[in-house]
C-alpha cells in the first residue's frame, strides 16, 4: 500500500473559521458554558478553552458567571459575547467549608443508620 498515493489521501478541511463562526453565532445568542459551545462547534473541550481564553485576551467575551458542579463549586466558566470584566470565583472560608463537611458527614451518618441490617 502507498501511503503517500494522492488518490487515496484525503482532503483536509479548514474548520477553523467555521468552528469560530458557530461559537461567536451560540455566544451572540446568549451566554454559554463550554460544554454547549463543544455540542454547538463539534470541537474538543480544550481546543473551545484556547479560543475563548483568545477571545478573552482581546477583550471580545468575558465570564459573565460560573455554573456549579456536583458538590457545589463554581467549575464551569458562563462566557458572553462583549467587552467587560471576568466575574471571579466565589470563595468559601475555611470555617465554612468545615461546617458543610460536618453536615455532609451527619447526613450520610444518617443515612447509614436508616439502611443498617437488623440483627
Amino acid at each position: 500500500m502507498n501511503t503517500g498515493d494522492y488518490r487515496t489521501m484525503r482532503k483536509q478541511a479548514k474548520l477553523g473559521p467555521l468552528c469560530m463562526a458557530k461559537i461567536i453565532s451560540a455566544l451572540m445568542d446568549g451566554p454559554c458554558t463550554a460544554a454547549e459551545l463543544c455540542h454547538v462547534s463539534g470541537l474538543a473541550k480544550a481546543t473551545v478553552y484556547a479560543y475563548m481564553r483568545a477571545m478573552r485576551k482581546e477583550g471580545c467575551a468575558y465570564i459573565s458567571g460560573w455554573e456549579p458542579d456536583r458538590m457545589g463549586r463554581d467549575a464551569h466558566m458562563i462566557y458572553k459575547l462583549g467587552r467587560g470584566a471576568d466575574k471571579p470565583r466565589q470563595s468559601k472560608t475555611h470555617s465554612q467549608n468545615v461546617q458543610a463537611y460536618k453536615a455532609r458527614k451527619a447526613k450520610n451518618l444518617l443515612t447509614q443508620a436508616f439502611h443498617a441490617p437488623i440483627q
